[in-house]
């Protein structure tokens, strides 16, 4: 009788356990899913919101730079009609993936948070230098050839640059805007280029 209850216990606890794993499973899933932009795998709109403030919040008693960037790809209308939205995706892919690979550090940020834009968060850069990394993504994505579908597309972005050290009378909303008017500027002046500005 003993014998049947200790193979009872053992066959309910090893069930237990993969239930609890199917559902620690589950749930990081959804977390993934939550946080996850599904066609270019890097962080969507909603995690480069939460992070933004965390990242004010962080810098403010650290007293320390945040740099904001916004990339947007130059004429992504004509990629779209002139070789069909799937090869647009790919191309979002492509780029995402360079701004991925710029950010290496634990508390770095790479997000799409719109049709063909990105942003990138990071801290501890000056103007000067982070403005010098920008031009390197930049530079990258415009020498890029992309063979997607048997064609060979190259594209470019427009990238604006905002670098602060939050304080008391400044907010997150005008940061955000400085970046904004960053990225219309370079736009604005021809495209393909990196406006940077301190906030």
């Amino acid at each position: 009788m003993m014998l049947l209850y200790t193979s009872y216990m053992v066959l309910l606890a090893i069930s237990t356990n993969r239930e609890y794993s199917l559902l620690v499973e589950k749930q990081f899933s959804l977390t993934k899913l939550n946080q996850e932009d599904g066609l270019s795998g890097i962080f969507n709109r909603r995690f480069f919101d939460k992070s933004l403030d965390s990242a004010w919040k962080t810098s403010m008693r650290s007293q320390t730079s945040m740099v904001l960037v916004l990339i947007d790809i130059d004429f992504f209308k004509i990629v779209n009609d002139q070789y069909g939205h799937a090869v647009g995706d790919q191309v979002i892919k492509n780029v995402a993936a360079i701004i991925q690979n710029y950010c290496r550090r634990e508390n770095d940020v790479a997000a799409r948070i719109g049709g063909e834009e990105f942003a990138m968060l990071t801290s501890n850069y000056s103007h000067e230098n982070f403005d010098v990394i920008a031009e390197k993504i930049r530079a990258q994505i415009a020498s890029k050839k992309m063979e997607i579908d048997g064609n060979s597309i190259a594209v470019s972005c427009s990238f604006g640059v905002a670098v602060t050290i939050p304080a008391q009378d400044k907010s997150i909303s005008e940061f955000y805007k400085q970046a904004d008017t960053c990225l219309y500027a370079a736009k604005n002046a021809g495209r393909n280029r990196v406006f940077c500005k301190n906030y």
